[in-house]
């Protein structure tokens, strides 16, 4: 489960308009860079789903999100199990039901690059710094932009995510993260608050 803790976080970018823009083909991907370039901080409330083959029933946690620039991130679980992650700058604290894990070794280094990664695309540069094969469509009110990884490592651990952008708020409400054939996460945003306004009223 650890390196989903990170990855359903990674693409919520903030609001520049409160009008739904009319894009060409081209101008969604160069909006959504402009605005991870204006974010200084993003606080959510999520609803994670992750599906699997070997498991009988989809297993649904909720939590809540904070990110600041340029490198605090906190994610954490609420239910049905108490865990939270905290990246503050090279530092990680893992913290399960009020016990502190040791954060060392690969799971230290995993962490770090998936940091790394979620830094890149909330900025915005992950869209276009090359990383991923990055497609773009718009329909049904929304821009929905899947990345599909082009590094080797990265590709070992995750075949593609697909992020469902709404266009007025240009935030990504809905992330879809696929491991192989049989495995999968969406996670749902809610509550969001992007420079310390709620996204619903901008």
């Amino acid at each position: 489960m650890r390196k989903y803790l990170l990855l359903s976080l990674m693409l919520l970018s903030p609001v520049l308009s409160a009008q739904a823009p009319q894009p060409s083909s081209e101008e969604p991907l160069a909006l959504l860079v402009q605005a991870g370039a204006a974010m200084e901080s993003l606080d959510c409330a999520f609803v994670q789903t992750r599906t699997s083959a070997m498991m009988a029933e989809p297993l649904v946690s909720r939590g809540r999100m904070s990110y600041r620039r340029p490198d605090y991130l906190l994610w954490e679980y609420l239910s049905p199990a108490s865990l939270s992650l905290t990246l503050d700058g090279t530092r990680i604290t893992l913290i399960r039901d009020g016990n502190t894990l040791p954060a060392d070794g690969s799971g230290s280094r995993m962490f770090r690059e998936l940091g790394r990664m979620i830094s890149r695309t909330v900025s915005g540069e992950a869209l276009s710094d090359g990383s991923f094969d990055t497609r773009l469509q718009v329909s049904d009110g929304e821009w929905v932009v899947t990345l599909i990884p082009l590094r080797k490592d990265v590709k070992q651990m995750w075949s593609s995510f697909v992020l469902h952008y709404d266009p007025v708020r240009r935030c990504a409400v809905r992330i879809e993260i696929e491991e192989g054939s049989d495995e999968r996460t969406a996670v749902e945003f809610s509550q969001i608050r992007i420079n310390g306004k709620s996204s619903n009223a901008l």
